[in-house]
């Protein structure tokens, strides 16, 4: 098996050449990862087994990555009108569709934010995200050029689904309801942190996308993100039928023993504080004294600040170290 420094110089090949590199690195792709599209017995688990080991999946990641600039290559030498326009339409609809992404995540976040909160809650987000979506094998176009570039494309798309899964979708859009603390109907998508603020009618054309027949087309970031940040190619973009816009909300309650939320100390103020850690000094080691116990405590929570207060302070009057590391940790200093 050649090692990626044993991999030729694509650039310096022919078409003939490249399409040859081309087939054999899918199917390399195919021997470890198995037929995507085996609805069942020995084939069916190869593939199972190949998405749940990340060394493969890497491994994967680095053949997908030749075979995307492969399949650039190929686009650029080729790239017919129809191709163009094809691409033209496949922007705007990505540009529609992460649009209505960051919209939808705007439209739940002022629904959540505009009933009463739970008091336990600790953490509220509401995401979206885009993404290619291959569920079917319908999710590939069948097109006229596909003889020309001779992949099988819709094994492939199987195998990015799995490979490229944790990568940056097309548009990624997070809103900390927590974090927002005077909420009126007024907020504006940008104060919710849900504004396309990715497209403000720059292009993204970069790399593959800069290419001359593409200069006048104004690359969304969806489209870019694709072609740059995962190892989608041009002709794998220009197949994808489906896409998928997904929303949620994550509600998160935390409590300690104690029933304690996330992030206590900077909910509380001093005195209820210094109650929650002289609560937990009543159950310490009998050889253990409350100011050693208070220290190890503060360390565990608050880590350097626990340390920055023993060299300011001391540790002799505890109630003084304390409102030290009160301080620090709710930047009162």
């Amino acid at each position: 098996m050649k090692t990626r420094e044993q991999e030729p110089d694509y650039r310096s090949l022919s078409e003939v050449q490249l399409k040859y590199e081309l087939i054999q690195l899918e199917k390399r792709i195919l021997r470890i990862t198995g037929d995507p599209l085996a609805s069942g017995g020995k084939g069916y688990r190869k593939f199972f087994c190949w998405a749940s080991n990340k060394n493969s999946v890497e491994r994967v990641q680095e053949l997908m990555s030749d075979r995307s600039y492969i399949l650039n290559l190929l686009f650029e030498k080729h790239c017919t009108p129809s191709e163009v326009a094809r691409l033209e339409n496949v922007n705007t609809l990505l540009l529609d569709l992460a649009d209505r992404t960051y919209k939808r995540t705007s439209i739940l976040a002022r629904q959540i934010l505009s009933v009463p909160r739970e008091e336990l809650d600790d953490d509220l987000t509401v995401e979206g995200k885009l993404v290619p979506e291959f569920d079917l094998t319908s999710s590939v176009l069948r097109l006229e050029d596909d003889a020309y570039y001779g992949s099988d494309f819709v094994r492939m798309a199987a195998i990015l689904q799995e490979t490229e899964e944790y990568q940056p979708g097309m548009a990624d859009v997070r809103c900390y309801l927590d974090q927002i603390k005077n909420y009126t109907p007024a907020i504006t998508d940008e104060q919710l942190g849900c504004a396309n603020m990715m497209d403000d009618g720059t292009t993204w054309g970069e790399a593959w996308l800069l290419i001359p027949p593409l200069e006048h087309i104004i690359i969304c970031h969806a489209l870019h993100a694709l072609v740059t940040h995962m190892n989608w190619s041009i002709p794998d973009v220009l197949r994808i039928n489906d896409f998928k816009i997904e929303v949620t909300l994550t509600v998160q309650q935390y409590s300690d023993q104690n029933r304690n939320p996330l992030w206590w100390w900077s909910k509380y103020d001093f005195p209820r504080f210094k109650e929650v850690l002289l609560k937990e000094a009543e159950s310490r080691p009998e050889d253990l004294s409350l100011q050693t116990f208070i220290l190890q405590r503060c360390r565990d929570y608050f880590e350097e600040w626990a340390d920055e207060a023993l060299d300011e302070v001391g540790i002799i009057d505890v109630n003084r170290y304390l409102l030290t590391v009160y301080n620090k940790a709710n930047r009162k200093e």
